[in-house]
């Protein structure tokens, strides 16, 4: 009988140890949880970097500069002082696979400038869509998406898109500051398919796209992370060293705050 009491007493504190050890061994995993979770982010070091469609693809007419296009003046801009710019529709960045790409620009100009701005898509000359669009109350990089209700842009056609700003006489100027870009909408390869299949972050996604020749995707799904409340520092980085690549050449408004989407009426 004292055995047997002896017996389970042995149990007991060897019970007891190996419970100690337990929490332990749970408390060391916690601090080794927690000092991954503190570690800096791994974004630091990571660049984008987009390759161009080779060989380029023709500009079907559309202005080389990304600036807003001479000929229709470009109201309310001061002088030295940036004006509007585009951001995506110049070749080699004007390939998406996409039905419904962004369209991103710089807007210099607010709604305190001038009320609103005037988005179209074309497609040999047909118009496809018109709305009018608010401006932003700062200035800043902005996206314009495509509304659901606009049929699917097709595999394999070239499409056009314009945007106005609707100043007038009372600004000291009858013409509109203008934008044009194209959009080419594209079928993703079975290269690009696998790739995106193998991304394991968002990051690396955008990365994927820029590797691939897509600068709307490119484009599209760094700004998105950007815009992300819990946005990693870094990216800003990121997306500054991507704008400034030779490949891109949009060095000009590389460190210009993204201000969001500007919605329509």
């Amino acid at each position: 009988m004292k055995l047997h009491r002896f017996g389970w007493s042995t149990l007991l504190v060897g019970t007891a140890v190996l419970s100690i050890a337990g929490l332990q061994e749970m408390g060391s995993l916690a601090v080794a949880r927690s000092a991954e979770v503190s570690t800096p982010n791994q974004n630091t070091n990571k660049k984008i970097q987009f390759v161009p469609a080779q060989p380029k693809l023709p500009t079907r007419g559309t202005p080389r500069s990304q600036n807003g296009t001479g000929s229709r003046g470009d109201c309310l801009a001061p002088t030295g002082e940036q004006g509007l710019m585009r951001l995506v529709g110049a070749a080699p960045l004007d390939l998406t696979t996409s039905d419904r790409p962004t369209i991103w620009l710089y807007m210099p100009y607010t709604r305190q400038d001038v009320p609103e701005g005037e988005f179209s898509l074309k497609w040999n000359k047909k118009e496809l869509h018109r709305q009018t669009i608010p401006l932003p109350e700062k200035p800043g990089v902005v996206g314009i998406q495509l509304p659901k209700t606009l049929d699917p842009l097709a595999l394999g056609q070239t499409y056009r898109w314009y945007f106005d700003v609707l100043c007038g006489p009372e600004n000291g100027e009858s013409t509109p500051a203008s934008l044009t870009g194209l959009i080419k909408r594209i079928e993703a390869t079975p290269e690009l398919v696998k790739d995106l299949a193998g991304a394991v972050s968002q990051l690396e996604t955008v990365a994927v796209y820029a590797k691939h020749h897509v600068w709307y995707e490119t484009l599209q799904g760094l700004a998105q992370l950007r815009m992300e409340p819990t946005s990693d520092p870094s990216l800003q980085a990121i997306w500054q060293d991507l704008l400034v690549d030779p490949n891109v050449g949009l060095e000009a408004i590389a460190q210009e705050p993204i201000v969001g989407y500007l919605r329509g009426l």
